[in-house]
């Protein structure tokens, strides 16, 4: 943990910074595909955080029902 929403994950042999408010990895999936990687999960279930409020809105449910 590096602040409150910043995060320095180590995964196979790298290092990696989360910065959940920004919706943001290192490992570049989170920004590319609008949901958590595995490194922003990580530290969203450390924090007892709910993994749907870091999730894109196009994912939600209400957009589900609207498509």
């Amino acid at each position: 943990m590096a602040g409150e929403f910043i995060f320095e994950v180590f995964d196979l042999g790298r290092t990696y910074i989360v910065k959940l408010q920004e919706r943001t990895c290192d490992c570049g999936a989170f920004q590319i595909t609008g949901m958590p990687c595995k490194h922003a999960a990580l530290e969203i279930m450390y924090r007892r955080d709910n993994l749907d409020n870091y999730c894109d809105a196009a994912f939600g449910s209400r957009k589900y029902k609207n498509t």
